[in-house]
């Protein structure tokens, strides 16, 4: 099953969750703005930089974390999400399913 990676990216805000635009620009010091992480998850945004994709898994990991919000390991492994954002810059309209990837680090 073929999924964007905003959208895989927005499953993943939910199940950490579903912390506010606000409260991850805030996890991360501010690098990225609300708005800006909602341009990226809505899809207005085309290209989506490996820097933000870092940024804003951490985000969520941090803020499952303060609240005790188990997550799936394939959730938090960072191999995983650098592949999805590898096949999204080569097949911009899908990212394979969690179960489909394989673990190169970044």
């Amino acid at each position: 099953m073929q999924e964007t990676l905003p959208a895989q990216l927005h499953r993943l805000r939910l199940r950490a969750g579903a912390p506010s635009y606000r409260q991850l620009a805030a996890a991360g010091r501010r690098t990225y703005a609300a708005s800006t992480i909602a341009d990226t998850l809505n899809g207005r945004r085309k290209a989506v930089a490996w820097q933000f994709v870092h940024f804003f898994v951490s985000a969520c990991l941090a803020h499952a974390e303060r609240y005790a919000i188990p997550l799936a390991p394939s959730d938090t492994d960072f191999s995983r999400w650098w592949q999805c954002w590898l096949a999204a810059e080569h097949q911009p309209a899908g990212c394979p399913a969690a179960a489909d990837r394989a673990g190169a680090r970044p």
